[in-house]
């Protein structure tokens, strides 16, 4: 898993293998055979099926996707482990960071149960 901010690691992007689960081999595989169907002499490689669906797809994610696989995929504990090590570094440097700093990434974010309204319109106008 990538931690926050940070980018994969893809040194060389051309020519990555990436390894299908068996239930999305099988939908694949259901795939081909319905387009190639009753013609003869037609041979469609998994991984041409895999491109085609990758390059149909927009560029960005929608943000349900983005939620969808969050959901199903991050590891809770990981991010856990990761944000506590993160302020043990913090604490050993002497530097003052909190979880919600971390988790929020935003130090301007006030806590929870705040009002976050303008105390403009409370104050009254000055003479």
């Amino acid at each position: 898993m990538n931690t926050p901010n940070t980018k994969p690691n893809l040194k060389n992007p051309r020519g990555i293998k990436i390894t299908l689960t068996n239930e999305s081999l099988d939908k694949t595989q259901k795939w081909i055979t319905q387009i190639i169907g009753d013609q003869r002499g037609v041979k469609i490689r998994p991984q041409e099926i895999v491109n085609w669906i990758i390059q149909k797809h927009s560029d960005t994610l929608s943000e349900s996707e983005i939620n969808q696989y969050c959901d199903k995929n991050i590891d809770q504990i990981e991010v856990a482990q990761w944000a506590l090590n993160e302020l043990k570094t913090a604490l050993r440097r002497g530097e003052k960071l909190s979880l919600r700093d971390l988790i929020l990434g935003a130090e301007d974010v006030p806590p929870p149960g705040r009002n976050t309204k303008s105390t403009e319109s409370v104050l009254p106008p000055e003479k």
